[in-house]
């Protein structure tokens, strides 16, 4: 029996075998887009076995297919900041 036999996509709770199957990949590929910003907080503990309201999953699913997510950077440009030195390299 296949892991496919025993998830169903119309569960109400989802574990992260669900979205893997949802999304039609690995598990571990899965793993990398529930760790993403902006991806809805699981409602059972925050790092093992953790499980998410399919439906919260759908939406964002949902809404990041329009492109009406943006993801935000990390990195703050500082638009005074002034280099002490600058470099050329010479083309070869």
């Amino acid at each position: 029996m296949t892991i496919e036999g025993i998830l169903s996509l119309s569960d109400p709770v989802w574990s992260l075998l669900h979205i893997a199957m949802h999304l039609g990949v690995k598990e571990s590929v899965a793993l990398r887009v529930v760790n993403q910003q902006g991806f809805p907080s699981p409602i059972v503990n925050t790092k093992r076995n953790r499980r998410w309201l399919a439906q919260d999953v759908r939406t964002y699913f949902e809404i990041k297919s329009q492109g009406a997510m943006s993801q935000e950077t990390s990195l703050r440009v500082n638009p005074a900041y002034q280099p002490k030195v600058i470099s050329f390299m010479k083309a070869k």
